[in-house]
């Protein structure tokens, strides 16, 4: 027998592989009760599907200010500081458009406050004896 065949292998001859492979099932008949209940879940379906469309548009319009400002913020940390219309007309008189990043400053300056005077939550015990317990919960 060649290992590299297109033939079919025989599963007596892989002892492990000796699995019995699924049968294919008989198309049963369609019962009138069946074809209603694919229906009904059809409908169920679509209904699911407007309500989650539906809630999905509210959160997206209930968010829309916030997630304009965040972008213009995230686009301002990363140096797009400018208007498209001031940019426009900065390329037409070929003039330069140079940006002074001087917010990325005090952003690193923030940063550095909060890692440096990080708050460490200590547990102690109300009693004298094993401080086992809040020797776990300090970490």
């Amino acid at each position: 027998m060649n290992t590299y065949s297109a033939e079919p292998v025989e599963p007596a001859a892989y002892p492990a592989a000796n699995v019995e492979a699924p049968t294919p099932q008989a198309p049963k008949p369609e019962d009138p009760e069946g074809q209603e209940a694919k229906i009904k879940s059809a409908e169920e379906e679509d209904r699911i599907l407007g309500q989650f469309r539906q809630r999905f548009n509210r959160a997206k319009e209930h968010t829309r200010e916030w997630r304009d400002e965040a972008k213009s913020l995230y686009d301002m940390r990363a140096g797009h500081q400018w208007d498209p219309e001031d940019e426009a007309r900065l390329r037409e008189e070929l003039r330069p458009i140079v940006t002074f990043n001087v917010a990325d400053k005090y952003i690193d300056a923030v940063n550095g406050l909060q890692i440096n005077n990080r708050q460490e939550i200590r547990y102690f015990p109300r009693k004298m004896g094993e401080p086992n317990v809040n020797e776990e919960l300090t970490g």
